[in-house]
C-alpha cells in the first residue's frame, strides 16, 4: 500500500521553528535499517518536538478524517499507543493539503480538543464523514455534536473554541509540520521529530515504530 492521508500552548510552534529545517537534508537512509521494515525517511535534526519532554517518546500521526485508510489504521493505532503509554505519547495531525473540507475537520478536531471533550470520540468522527453527516462548518458540526447528546452550553463553548485564534492556529500549525516533513500523504507517523515511516502496510508501519521507540529508548 502507498502512502497516503495540549491546548494551543503546547502545540502552536512558530513557523521559524518549523522551517529551521531543510527538507534537502533528509535523508533515505534506509540501510542503516533492517530490511523487513517500512521505509525511512531521517530528518537531519528533529523538528516540532517538544524538549521539554524527556520521559517519553513523541510521535505525530499525520491524518485525515476524510481519509478511508486513516479510519482503518486508527483503532490499530491507538491499540499500539495504548500498549505503549508509558514510552510513548502520540499526537495526533489532521492535516488539510490545502483543502477546504479537510481544513473544517481539522478544525473539528481541534475544537473538541480545546474544550476538553473526549465525546464524541475519534471513531464517532470518522463514522460522521463516511456516513456523510455534514460536520464540514461550524452550525453543521454544532447540530452534529447535539445529536451526541452536547448541552447548549457545551455547544456554545464548542463555537467559540471553532473560531479562536489557538484552533486556527492549531490548525496551520499542523499543516506546516506536514509541509517540513514533506508529508504527501496519509496516514504517516513521525517518531521523535526525526523518523518519518512511509506507509507500506499498517502492521509494517507499527513494527518500524517499535524498532525506532526501542533505538531511542536504548540511547537514553
Amino acid at each position: 500500500m502507498k502512502n497516503f492521508c495540549n491546548t494551543f500552548c503546547c502545540l502552536a510552534l512558530s513557523a521559524s521553528l518549523l522551517f529551521s529545517a531543510n527538507i534537502a537534508n533528509a535523508t533515505d537512509n534506509n540501510s542503516n535499517f533492517p530490511k523487513d521494515l517500512s521505509p525511512i525517511k531521517t530528518m537531519q535534526n528533529a523538528i516540532g518536538v517538544d524538549e521539554a519532554n524527556t520521559k517519553k517518546i513523541e510521535i505525530f500521526e499525520f491524518f485525515s478524517y476524510a481519509c478511508s485508510h486513516c479510519n482503518d489504521f486508527s483503532p490499530k493505532l491507538n491499540a499500539w499507543t495504548e500498549k505503549n503509554k508509558n514510552l510513548v505519547e502520540v499526537k495526533k495531525m489532521p492535516v488539510s493539503f490545502n483543502r477546504t473540507a479537510m481544513k473544517a475537520l481539522a478544525k473539528l478536531h481541534y475544537a473538541l480538543q480545546t474544550v476538553g471533550k473526549n465525546n464524541p470520540a475519534e471513531a464517532k468522527i470518522f463514522d460522521a464523514v463516511f456516513s456523510r453527516k455534514n460536520v464540514y462548518n461550524e452550525n453543521a458540526a454544532a447540530e452534529w455534536l447535539k445529536t451526541q447528546g452536547w448541552s447548549d452550553q457545551e455547544i456554545k463553548d464548542f463555537k467559540v473554541a471553532y473560531n479562536s485564534f489557538g484552533v486556527n492556529s492549531l490548525v496551520s500549525n499542523s499543516d506546516k509540520l506536514a509541509q517540513a516533513f514533506d508529508i504527501s500523504g496519509t496516514p504517516t507517523l513521525v517518531v521523535a521529530g526525526k523518523y518519518v515511516i512511509e506507509t507500506t502496510n499498517f502492521d509494517q508501519v507499527l513494527k518500524t515504530a517499535d524498532f525506532l521507540v526501542n533505538k531511542i529508548q536504548s540511547k537514553k
